[in-house]
């Protein structure tokens, strides 16, 4: 009834999932003919849940996604029998974005005139801005919550930071865990011969080779983090140093362009990973996490024989931080 109500008062861009959950395939499709999108769910406990959930998955688009409060009315029927087709318009056009509404349904909840409430409601929303793959919009939140709350912005991003290598953390022991389930262990070869090699580093390599490939917008976050000397595997370190070559010749590096420069095992290879990542959405956030995985990951035996005291004792320390 809802999306009938909308159309019969002019809002023919209005769609319904017809009485079920929102798919990643509807999503998906609605991504194809749009790039802003507002979830006009119910207002009560089950259409506010229904929202979460339709968040969750349109994050993984490339869409825009607002979130519309009704109040005084539980579902757009209602709304615009109560108040009218204008004052609908205004509160579309004043929805807030889908991390205000996080953060305010989080804000909601604690008391942040109290002591314990504030730190409760910063912890937390740090927990949700690190999900954000931008930079830039973590510094503005952390200005925004810090205006609100009156604690320093300086602690905030201190809190933020941890709350960014324990999104990372989990987020890697679930990658591996899945990368368990699909066998990538018998399928990913790994040279151990070559000082430094181990599985999750291989893994993590031909991920960020993979999704440079893609994405040649992505390059700047690797470089900035990473050389040559950080791929152990000798086939990647050299797909990763042909890619610098391009990209400093101002190149657009495509699979086939990056091929031409390579030897036919390491091509053999490269086509592996650049068909493994055909039908996946490349995100900042998945780099940073494959990024983080790779100066992470376990020392291989040749690397921990070679590597001096002061080495194993900067390895450590970094371990130790990265726990925090």
């Amino acid at each position: 009834m809802d999306v009938i109500s909308l159309h019969q008062a002019g809002f023919n861009n209005a769609i319904a999932t017809l009485g079920t959950a929102l798919t990643s395939q509807q999503a998906k499709l609605i991504a194809d003919y749009a790039k802003n999108v507002v979830i006009a769910y119910d207002s009560d406990e089950a259409g506010q849940k229904a929202t979460r959930r339709a968040m969750d998955i349109f994050s993984k688009e490339d869409v825009a996604v607002s979130v519309l409060q009704m109040d005084g009315a539980k579902d757009p029927d209602e709304y615009i029998k109560k108040f009218g087709r204008n004052s609908f318009e205004n509160l579309v056009d004043k929805a807030n974005t889908a991390l205000d509404f996080e953060l305010q349904k989080l804000k909601n909840q604690h008391n942040i005139k109290d002591t314990q409430g504030r730190i409760d409601y910063l912890t937390k929303a740090c927990d949700i801005l690190a999900k954000i793959p931008s930079p830039v919009l973590q510094d503005v939140y952390c200005s925004r919550l810090a205006e609100e709350t009156g604690a320093e912005k300086a602690s905030i991003k201190l809190q933020l930071e941890q709350s960014r290598n324990r999104f990372y953390r989990n987020n890697s022991y679930k990658r591996n865990r899945e990368l368990l389930k699909e066998g990538v262990a018998g399928t990913t070869k790994v040279d151990y011969r070559q000082q430094g090699n181990t599985l999750p580093k291989v893994v993590a390599q031909q991920n960020i080779i993979g999704m440079l490939i893609r994405d040649n917008e992505l390059f700047e976050m690797v470089d900035s983090q990473l050389d040559e000397s950080d791929f152990t595997d000798s086939g990647m370190r050299s797909a990763y140093t042909e890619y610098k070559k391009l990209k400093a010749e101002g190149h657009d590096v495509s699979y086939a362009l990056l091929c031409h420069y390579l030897d036919g095992d390491v091509r053999k290879e490269l086509a592996k990973i650049n068909a493994g990542k055909a039908d996946i959405i490349i995100t900042a956030a998945d780099m940073q996490m494959h990024i983080n995985n790779l100066k992470s990951a376990p020392m291989g035996q040749l690397e921990i024989k070679s590597a001096s005291v002061e080495d194993l004792a900067k390895r450590i320390e970094s371990l130790k931080e990265k726990k925090k």
